[in-house]
């Protein structure tokens, strides 16, 4: 599973991603909920191994989140009918969300399946987790796999990496303390940097309403701008990613993200290839009439490693259980 680095949750917060290099294509199971997206040409199905999906997940996730990222604008409806316009304003204001994220704890389970030349599992792992926010750092601890409790001897290693974390953090000092979340920020706005040319190198269109989840929302779909040329090493994967966004009308946030692959995406230096025809789901839900934050992440595809390793996946992870804590509250190492 990979890290999902889109500046939303460090879940443990890990995605799958694939590709592949050429020659055959396997497709495996589709996502029974995914409304019909813009088909693509040779079949696919997204995830690469757990050691190398990083990187091409992570900007996937992250094109894919921020082609339609998190819209909180009070538009007015004369801007509603650019889609372009409704896209830039949202870029500018999604940050919201992200830095209100910091006052929740959340639930999170994952499930993640391999598929061989015949679309027969050959694997199939599941893990449940909690993610809590130490002085503004999410910090992810598994709590079951594949149904069972963890070990006793990995659930105190789970309870030492939490005990040694939180005394780091408590032994900092202001200037300490001050550097770190200067550097977490940074890092954080680096991620997300390309989100700036998403207005610029997509041609948006708005395809009309729909209703989803009980909302009533705008249906803008993305394609990539002939001739755009990136402005950063992310912003490369755009002209290779196509997609579809929900977006409610009553407050401009989105509901639903469809995105997919039109041709293969390369990461490193061969070492992981994503294949035509990936897809990722993406569902937000209102958390406490204040904000938004993901409710469903599905992802399916197929791909190669090093040229040589075939893989075939889906993923598939929810997040649940958010809970917004007390200014006051803090979290303490246990005594020895």
């Amino acid at each position: 599973m990979v890290k999902l680095t889109a500046g939303l949750f460090a879940r443990r917060d890990d995605f799958p991603a694939g590709g592949s290099a050429g020659g055959d294509v396997h497709i495996a199971p589709a996502d029974p909920s995914a409304s019909s997206a813009p088909s693509a040409p040779s079949g696919f199905d997204f995830c690469l191994s757990q050691r190398l999906s990083v990187s091409a997940v992570n900007i996937l996730w992250r094109v894919s989140l921020c082609l339609y990222g998190g819209l909180i604008l009070p538009a007015t409806h004369a801007a509603a009918q650019d889609a372009r316009e409704i896209v830039r304003r949202a870029i500018e204001l999604d940050r919201n969300n992200w830095i209100q994220r910091a006052d929740y704890t959340w639930a999170g389970h994952s499930r993640e399946r391999h598929f061989d030349a015949r679309d027969q599992v050959t694997s199939d792992r599941q893990e449940t987790w909690e993610t809590l926010i130490l002085d503004g750092l999410p910090f992810t601890r598994i709590l079951t796999r594949d149904g069972k409790p963890l070990p006793a001897a990995e659930q105190q290693k789970q309870q030492q990496k939490l005990d040694k974390e939180t005394a780091k953090l408590a032994s900092e000092t202001p200037a300490e303390k001050q550097k770190r979340a200067a550097g977490f920020e940074k890092s954080r706005r680096h991620e997300r940097a390309f989100l700036l040319e998403i207005p610029d190198a997509f041609d948006l269109h708005l395809d009309g309403s729909d209703t989803i989840d009980g909302q009533d929302a705008w249906v803008v779909s993305g394609v990539p701008k002939p001739g755009y040329h990136a402005k950063t090493h992310d912003g490369a994967a755009l002209s290779k990613i196509r997609g579809k966004m929900w977006i409610e009308k009553a407050g401009y946030q989105w509901v639903r993200v469809e995105a997919e692959t039109i041709e293969t995406i390369s990461f490193g230096l061969f070492l992981a290839r994503l294949s035509p025809g990936a897809k990722l789901v993406l569902e937000q839900t209102r958390i406490n009439g204040e904000l938004w934050l993901p409710k469903r992440e599905y992802m399916v595809g197929n791909g190669r490693i090093a040229l040589l390793k075939r893989i075939a996946e889906d993923d598939e992870i929810t997040w649940t259980d958010y809970r917004k804590f007390q200014v006051d509250s803090r979290i303490v190492p246990r005594d020895p």
